[in-house]
């Protein structure tokens, strides 16, 4: 039979998907998949998972899945295919491709009729106008704030020509294009009218807006059969969840779609509308319920006459047009139940050429493939897993087989780890912190507050409120200090201490009641936390990211790893978080929750292991995936999708390798460093500048690169002496308390040294001079300017001109230039200061103080910048699902001289690792328990190493060394200790029992 309106012959490459009145004829839109041209030259079809964009979230998908590629620079290449078009009118053309950020991808649509050139237009260049999602709007190119990501763009005018009914032939031409410039991604075209509905799209609808238009209407029908030996008369309704994002593109899905004897079901059902037994539906178009960018999950609900029916038995049937417009089954099925009425299929973004799939059979291809893994080693025991086929994504209305496939997955993947380990409840996703409201009753608690640490108003009030109010005969001047969270300018003290108590005051109270509820009720057992989201900046301020664990308010740190969705350097940003989260935990001795996130497309198995690894490695003693489930007992952005399998075995074979030692990290700690990085909250709260975070995570990465273990510490850590176990200190800071600079001048004068980037903490807690800081670095003016701002590594760093440079002669080390980026601060070096650095014009660019046993430094650039910078190309930033995308990207050609600047100190103060590796790059941590030593390896290059050598410090005795990719190793004696030798491809953990 032919539906109502049919899908143009496959060769013509085109479908109708709506029709809009204008005068006497039905003009529609026309859909074009660039993919269904017939490709010339460099053009070539490729499939979703090799594009820029491809990831489970955001703005990363492609209609039907595919697109059509042509290299960035290519002879003359042309696609071309023909359409039908319904009606005569007047169209306009959007193309729908991939924009990366500050690239070229230029091509040109041509369209041809009766001969003749009807449209001609140059898509894809840089300065060429695009409409953008996130309320992007049209412009050339959008910027957001977590990076070039989100950049599937369409491109299109007001400008309307006309076709007449008939054949057209569409032509896509690649050839030479300005630099620079990336791989041309054509998504599809889209011919439409410039009706109502899509200029409110336009308008009004903020993601990517003509998304909403890409369904796959006209392309899948859908006939239900009631079984001869049917319980009793049915019908079937119909709901759909989509994951292109979910829940964004303003289509009518979630409103149910009743299906019955006469097809689909208008106003109110009648006994004629449910399905007798051995009867069946009228064929019913399905399609506009179903995506096109991403695979869909198509909900049914049996629904029967009979409330003595409590399973589901029906026969469904799913078909696409052909060629000559009449429908072809592609999918039979009977579903039957005992005790459920409600199912799901999986649906692809392209029924033409994908198989529909009961969520049983998505569980079961999968169980197929895992139950199939070599099991090597046990499963964890002692660290808890959590975020595997969890029941409130699979939930309980499904069937009984889906949820005895669940328990069978759970098992084969983690074994019992769902219930080893730690329990938390979270009390907060992504949370922010809210301040205490300046009310009454919180100003006299602020006013006591202030009482109690000894300040006075005097010291707190601006000078005018202090005249104006002795003008006025004011006595008590109490009254008028009140929390002020706007005040940074008009009276900075006031505004200081405000947001200190604020942010103690406020949420964190809230929390801390709950959690002391939590721990009460459990008898301790349940931890509480909050994922606090490190995105886009990886930026963990103080008062969020330590102060909660310090005061109480939360008993287990947690953050998350969407890395691969961030241009920073690579997932060894996890160590930075991870170690700072160690750092708040520290005061009361707490376990740490981190999401690793598998979901697939967009991490990798190389990506998602390095991050697992690095997890272990900085403290985590809870590992938490989210969401491990194939899309159709999903409903988030977040799933790992059925057909990347090999994500699936990393899932198993990370957990199999984890219960070869994670009785080791279950009761271990990560041993202590002798070298520290400064979290200044000061500076958090003073400072909206990025650029300090960003150095501070580029100088980690220069050290652990290096081999040497870092600690972070806080300003509060440094008044209360917790220097006392470092020998090396850095600071990336603007603003430094008071109090930290006293007790800092006192640690270096006892042998400690301090290493200072730009910023140098040389203004105070108020805003003012911080005169210590000045006199303990030797100089008498520093003036600090920002250039750039540095928001990120992989899309900015590159991208970016030094503004000046330096040349630093340290002691002992050889003359070296670096370039100045972001952030410079010129110095003018005081009285027993020796300069050690000056910038292109002569002035003073670093400076060395010797104060008794200890020394100072200060450089008036951003060395860490300087050693990342030339590491990172200047490649497209992209969201891709392969190693070659950028960002999966693992860099490894670091600037050795900015390194060795960087390491000045650790080499002045003779800090010797416990650890040393024959290999750069790759990076140790050590655990320590009763139970042995973990050394945990994560090769950061990505490439094997056949042969690393390390070499451990100290008396391995009778302890037994093992490796678990390698199994038992030998030791042999080294030069105060011993060492092994063994390959390492990308993670391995040596255990000393």
């Amino acid at each position: 039979m032919r539906p109502a309106m049919i899908a143009c012959p496959a060769f013509l490459a085109a479908v109708i998907v709506l029709s809009v009145a204008t005068g006497a004829e039905a003009q529609g839109r026309i859909l074009l998949e660039a993919e269904d041209l017939d490709p010339g030259g460099a053009w070539q079809v490729r499939p979703w998972r090799e594009a820029y964009f491809c990831a489970t979230f955001a703005n990363d998908f492609f209609s039907r899945q595919a697109f059509l590629e042509a290299p960035a620079q290519c002879a003359g290449s042309v696609a071309t295919g023909q359409i039908e078009v319904p009606a005569t009118g007047r169209y306009a053309l959007f193309a729908r491709y991939a924009c990366p950020y500050e690239h070229h991808v230029a091509f040109t649509v041509e369209m041809h009729q009766a001969g003749e050139l009807v449209f001609r237009r140059r898509f894809g260049r840089l300065q060429s106008p695009k409409i953008w999602p996130f309320g992007g709007g049209v412009q050339p190119m959008a910027s957001y704030s977590w990076g070039g990501g989100d950049n599937m763009v369409y491109e299109g005018g007001i400008t309307q020509f006309r076709l007449d009914r008939g054949p057209a032939t569409v032509s896509l031409i690649a050839g030479e294009q300005p630099r620079p410039s990336a791989k041309r991604q054509v998504d599809m075209l889209l011919l439409t009218p410039l009706d109502e509905e899509v200029a409110q799209r336009l308008e009004q609808w903020r993601y990517l807006p003509l998304d909403g238009l890409l369904t796959q209407r006209g392309d899948v029908f859908m006939r239900v059969s009631n079984p001869a030996d049917g319980a009793a008369p049915m019908l079937v309704e119909l709901t759909t969840t989509e994951h292109s994002p979910y829940w964004v593109h303003r289509r009518d899905w979630r409103r149910s779609m009743a299906v019955g004897a006469r097809g689909e079901v208008e106003g109110e059902r009648t006994e004629e509308d449910f399905m007798q037994p051995g009867g069946r539906s009228r064929w019913v178009e399905i399609g506009h319920r179903l995506d096109r960018l991403n695979e869909s999950t198509l909900n049914v609900q049996v629904v029967y006459d009979s409330e003595d029916v409590t399973g589901a038995d029906a026969i469904f049937e799913f078909a696409v047009p052909d060629a000559a417009g009449d429908l072809e089954t592609v999918r039979r099925v009977r579903y039957t139940a005992p005790s459920v009425t409600r199912l799901r299929f999986a649906v692809p973004g392209d029924v033409r050429s994908g198989r529909i799939r009961t969520a049983e059979e998505d569980l079961e291809a999968i169980l197929r493939y895992v139950r199939s893994l070599p099991d090597e080693g046990e499963t964890p025991q002692h660290i808890g897993i959590r975020g595997v086929f969890a029941s409130h994504f699979t939930g309980g209305n499904l069937s009984r087989r889906v949820q005895e496939l669940v328990t069978e997955l759970q098992q084969e993947l983690i074994g019992d780890a769902l219930q080893r380990g730690y329990q938390v409840e979270s009390l907060g996703d992504e949370i922010h912190l809210r301040r205490a409201e300046p009310t009454d009753e919180n100003n006299q608690a602020f006013r006591e507050h202030l009482r109690e640490q000894g300040i006075s108003p005097q010291e707190l009030l601006p000078p005018e409120a202090l005249q104006q109010a002795r003008a006025e005969g004011v006595e008590d001047l109490w009254p008028l200090v009140k929390l002020d969270y706007e005040a940074k300018q008009t009276a900075p003290r006031i505004w200081y201490h405000s947001m200190i108590f604020g942010y103690r005051n406020g949420s964190l109270l809230d929390l801390r009641a709950e959690t002391e509820r939590i721990t009460r009720e459990s008898d301790g057992e349940m931890r509480t936390g909050a994922n606090y989201s490190p995105h886009p900046y990886y930026w963990p301020k103080h008062h969020q990211w330590m102060m909660p664990f310090r005061l109480g308010a939360l008993t287990m740190p947690w953050s998350e790893d969407y890395v691969w969705g961030i241009p920073e350097l690579s997932p060894q940003v996890t160590g930075y978080l991870l170690d700072v989260f160690r750092c708040g935990a520290k005061y009361h001795d707490l376990p740490i929750c981190y999401y690793v996130m598998p979901h697939s497309p967009g991490n990798t198995p190389r990506s998602f292991r390095l991050s697992y690894y690095e997890a272990l490695a900085h403290g985590a003693k809870l590992i938490h995936h989210f969401c491990v489930t194939p899309i159709v007992t999903a409903y988030t952005e977040n799933y790992v999708s059925a057909d990347y399998l090999p994500m699936y075995r990393e899932i198993h074979d990370v957990a199999h390798e984890l219960g070869q030692f994670d009785d080791i990290l279950r009761g271990g700690s990560v041993r202590p460093a002798s070298v520290a990085l400064l979290i200044s909250g000061t500076t958090d709260l003073w400072d909206p500048s990025l650029n300090y975070n960003c150095e501070r995570k580029c100088l980690y990465y220069a050290l652990r690169h290096a081999g040497i273990p870092v600690d972070f510490v806080t300003e509060e850590d440094i008044v209360e002496g917790r220097l006392a176990d470092y020998r090396v200190l850095y600071i990336s800071a603007s603003h430094l308390l008071s109090g930290a600079a006293n007790a800092l001048r006192e640690w270096v004068s006892g042998g400690g040294i301090v290493f200072s980037v730009a910023g140098g903490g040389v203004l105070d807690e108020y805003g003012e001079t911080n005169a210590t800081m000045l006199k303990l670095f030797g100089v008498d003016a520093a003036q600090l300017q920002e250039h750039d701002a540095l928001p990120d590594i992989k899309h900015t760093l590159p991208r970016l001109r030094p503004v000046d440079g330096l040349r630093l002669e340290l002691p002992g080390l050889r003359p070296v230039a670096l370039p100045a980026i972001g952030t410079v601060q010129r110095l003018t070096a005081g009285e027993g200061a020796r300069q050690v650095g000056r910038f292109h014009d002569g002035s003073c660019a670093g400076t060395l103080r010797e104060l008794k046993e200890g020394a100072a430094v200060l450089v008036g650039g951003f060395p860490g910048v300087a050693y990342v910078t030339p590491a990172i190309p200047v490649r497209p930033w992209d969201r891709g699902t392969t190693v070659d995308a950028m960002c999966h990207f693992l860099p490894t050609d670091f600037d050795d001289a900015a390194r060795d600047v960087i390491l000045w100190p650790v080499r002045e103060a003779g800090v010797e690792p416990d650890i040393t590796l024959s290999e750069p790059i790759v990076e140790w941590s050590t655990v320590d328990s009763d139970a042995g030593t973990a050394i945990l390896l994560v090769n950061w290059t990505g490439e094997p190493i056949p042969e690393l050598t390390v070499t451990v410090t100290g008396t391995l005795g009778d302890r037994r060394v093992r490796s678990v990719e390698q199994g038992p190793l030998t030791p042999r004696s080294a030069e105060g200790g011993w060492q092994v030798t063994l390959p390492l491809g990308l993670t391995d953990c040596i255990t000393v029992r």
